[in-house]
């Protein structure tokens, strides 16, 4: 079982509080060290350390830097660290034969003996003027963190693994935590050289991190607030369309304490709704704020929702993009977010993220909006949308916008799409100077990289909001929303290098189609555009990626509420969505959120690198849509891979690619089929057999135990274009003509549903 970075002590250790004295200005004991020069790289380090009363010189003017450190040494340290009361604890030394109980360590190793953190080392000898090596170091620091009770955030800018270090040797796990923490660096060749022994000044540095670390760790919130929902007919929500009345409370470890008696709650989402774990919305009788002081939001409001976030297994996607979306102020407004446990009817139902909705309100998108002349509008790029046209939504190219606000009629929401129309075709035509007075560029730039640094899957499908002031102003992009699919949680996007948004192929030259935003693949034609998106991304690059470490550095501080989430939602593992299989294959939420991590560390190195090349300024060229065509239609309506497909299949299914199937090296089978009836036996077959092996047609059969194919057949019918289902099944081949079969075998099936095909054949 892998260790918790939050580490719980037993209840019969005496927990001590870190308490370094806080100096005045002006009181800081000089430090006059000859052979500490102020350019070197520990001289801020040894001045903390000294400063604090950690560690002292050799001399008045010395302090030795790269001398050993001794065993004496370290743990007296660690003693002053844990603002220990060393008086009487002298005697623990007495039962070692190498140990003076006179000596000036002898209080300080006592100490550590009496309460468990130092024992003898072989032959029964403490050792106190032994050196320690660069292990030790690491495994009596783990030791200090634990015995104090501490918790401290992994660090995105930590170093990568040591090639020295499996994390198998009896210091492994220790220098495994010292190096996610950022408490211990390598030697800058990728090794961390556990046998060396320590010198004084990667000492000083080691605890001058701790000490910096520790008292970071105190700015984080530790306790998720706590809702309770209870309906009214005691049941689940069952409807996304109809509010049941509810009692709410929110509960927080700070004191906070919200009760109403009255509140309304439905279902919400798309592609979400059908999920085990759902996402609701709240609607309150009268305006309220549902946020902490912690999470910077004030704002009063009667509409809340809480954000289920079942298919992202490190929980925090979306809650990294709105805090991006709010660095990147260019965005008028992003959604404050809140990491929140629930309870449904008395139930556990998992950490959910309590958000801002995305609605024209004072404090939210503050537009005009009504039957007047000067109305404004805010509206949805919504592959999902439905209602009546051209007035609950309307398509611009093909692509359906929701209408968001309040309208008075058909003619209002038709002025709406021809202005949309007219805009799309004046950044089309690429004078920047037009353009400028129709777009808010602040906000273009803002969002595409938003969007593009998380490669987010729907930019181009749904959740993506436009707004204006009134009908003839300008176009502003944003409130950010729906990031789930993004972050590389997605096998259509999953690889950190590449753009992605606004591209109209794919690095394999694959076209993109559903999954292009038009305004983006529009605006980034031209120059102009992509030197302002350069030079913001350059000025809010050190932000941006602080902005991901303290979200992610929040989530550690709460993992045990974050694993909390998924022993009540057993999914870690699992397919739930269009986790890509780097994914699937982590064991806990702790590894997820070290994934997402790492992974937004990547795409930002490499995106950095990238707009500042001349292959982005001078030579950008977003790809033509080629001709789309296919090798075979088989009479089962499935397209086998079109001759120009190229490239690792799993990472690239794109919704209107269709391609027979795959084995992955997990018995993972992937099929892409058009409608549900062709879910069957006998067409699986000429996907898996003839589609892809070439197999002689009508020979195979396939026989599947149980009935389960029935009952995923009535699944995948719910299901929406691009979404996919999955089932273990048992079944084998059997050759009609020579009868031989093969042996059974269990696989996990998954089906993508495509596109009707009466609507691609037109």
């Amino acid at each position: 079982m892998k260790r918790k970075l939050i580490l719980i002590l037993l209840a019969a250790v005496t927990v001590f509080v870190l308490s370094i004295p806080a100096l005045a200005a002006g009181d800081e004991p000089q430090m006059n060290f000859a052979d500490v020069k102020s350019d070197s790289w520990y001289y801020s380090y040894v001045e903390r350390v000294y400063a604090a009363g950690i560690m002292e010189g050799k001399s008045v003017s010395a302090f030795d830097p790269e001398g050993v450190v001794t065993r004496a040494e370290f743990v007296t340290a660690m003693a002053r660290i844990a603002g220990a009361d060393v008086s009487g604890e002298a005697h623990h030394v007495t039962a070692f034969p190498d140990a003076d109980e006179n000596a000036w360590y002898a209080p300080y190793m006592g100490w550590a003996v009496g309460v468990g953190l130092v024992n003898g080392r072989d032959g029964g000898l403490l050792a106190p003027n032994a050196t320690v090596s660069r292990a030790e170091i690491a495994v009596l620091t783990d030791r200090l963190i634990s015995f104090m009770g501490l918790s401290l955030p992994y660090d995105l800018f930590a170093e990568k693994e040591f090639d020295d270090v499996t994390g198998d040797e009896w210091y492994g796990e220790s220098v495994t935590l010292m190096r996610k923490c950022a408490l211990i660096n390598g030697d800058g060749t990728g090794s961390f050289n556990p046998a060396d022994t320590a010198q004084r000044h990667s000492m000083a540095a080691i605890i001058s991190r701790f000490l910096e670390k520790s008292a970071e760790a105190q700015t984080y919130k530790v306790g998720l607030p706590v809702i309770t929902i209870d309906t009214e007919t005691g049941r689940d929500v069952e409807s996304k369309e109809e509010y049941i009345r509810c009692a709410f409370t929110l509960t927080d470890t700070d004191g906070r304490n919200i009760s109403d008696g009255s509140v309304r709650i439905r279902g919400r989402g798309n592609a979400t709704w059908k999920f085990e774990k759902k996402a609701y919305r709240l609607k309150f009788d009268t305006n309220v704020c549902l946020m902490s002081s912690s999470s910077g939001g004030d704002t009063m409001n009667k509409d809340w929702t809480l954000i289920a976030n079942h298919c992202d297994k490190s929980l925090i996607r979306n809650h990294v993009a709105m805090s991006l979306g709010r660095e990147l102020d260019g965005i008028e407004w992003s959604p404050y977010t809140e990491m929140v446990e629930v309870y449904l009817n008395g139930k556990y139902h998992g950490v959910y993220m309590l958000c801002e909705q995305v609605e024209v309100g004072e404090q939210r998108v503050d537009i005009k909006e009504g039957e007047d002349d000067d109305a404004g509008f805010l509206f949805e790029l919504d592959g999902y949308a439905e209602g009546e046209y051209n007035y609950d939504f309307f398509t611009i190219q093909g692509r359906k916008y929701t209408v968001k606000s309040d309208v008075k009629d058909e003619e209002q929401v038709i002025a709406m799409k021809l202005h949309l129309e007219t805009i799309l075709n004046i950044i089309r035509e690429g004078d920047r100077e037009k353009v400028a007075k129709y777009v808010d560029l602040d906000s273009a730039v803002d969002m595409y990289l938003l969007q593009e640094l998380m490669r987010n899957l729907d930019a181009g499908w749904s959740s993506f909001f436009l707004y204006s002031y009134g009908p003839h102003d300008k176009l502003f992009f944003g409130p950010p929303w729906d990031f789930d699919l993004a972050g590389g949680n997605s096998y259509n996007c999953h690889a950190e290098e590449g753009l992605y948004v606004g591209q109209k192929t794919g690095p394999d030259g694959t076209y993109l189609g559903a999954y292009t935003n038009e305004w983006f693949a529009s605006l980034l034609a031209n120059k102009w555009f992509r030197e302002m998106v350069r030079d913001r991304f350059n000025e809010k690059s050190a932000d941006l990626l602080n902005a991901v470490d303290s979200c992610c550095k929040e989530a550690y501080m709460n993992m045990e509420y974050l694993e909390r989430n998924f022993e009540r939602w057993d999914v870690i593992g699992e397919l739930i969505n269009q986790e890509p299989m780097p994914i699937l294959m982590l064991d806990n939420c702790e590894e997820n959120v070290e994934y997402f991590a790492a992974w937004m560390l990547e795409r930002h190195d490499w995106l950095k690198a990238y707009y500042n090349t001349d292959k982005f300024i001078v030579d950008f060229e977003a790809g033509e849509i080629p001709e789309i065509g296919v090798t075979e239609v088989v009479d089962a309506d499935v397209w086998t891979v079109p001759d120009w497909f190229e490239g690792d299949k799993l990472a690239q299914i794109y919704m209107d690619i269709l391609f027979s199937s795959m084995e992955t090296e997990d018995g993972r089978i992937i099929v892409r089929l058009g409608r549900a009836s062709t879910v069957t036996e006998e067409n699986l077959v000429k996907v898996m057999l003839e589609g892809v092996l070439g197999a002689e047609k009508g020979r195979f059969k396939m026989e599947i135990e149980g009935d389960k194919l029935a009952e995923f057949r009535d699944n995948y019918r719910g299901l929406g274009y691009g979404q996919g289902n999955y089932e273990t099944f048992r079944f084998k081949f059997i050759d009609t003509v020579t009868g031989d079969e093969s042996t059974t075998q269990e696989y996990v099936l998954l089906i993508i549903k495509d596109w009707d095909m009466d609507q691609i054949l037109g």
